[in-house]
């Protein structure tokens, strides 16, 4: 199962949606590229995540943090 980085999103941003399925990762490594940011995660033990963001959700980021993300079902 694949899920594709403009997916995943900070888990606050799918408010209550049953649908979604979420997980805690850390940050390892945020990549500014203008108005979007690659983010870079480790999700149960070191399991490989990418998420796609706006550079305001990376600007809420910090590198090392644990924070919850969420997918949505439909997307996966």
């Amino acid at each position: 199962v694949g899920i594709r980085p403009e997916n995943v999103q900070l888990a606050a941003a799918v408010g209550d949606d049953e649908d979604a399925a979420r997980f805690d990762a850390r940050v390892d490594v945020i990549e500014l590229l203008g108005a979007q940011a690659i983010v870079s995660l480790a999700a149960q033990g070191e399991e490989r995540v990418s998420a796609l963001v706006d550079a305001r959700t990376a600007a809420k980021l910090t590198e090392g943090e644990t924070r919850a993300f969420a997918v949505t079902r439909d997307s996966v």
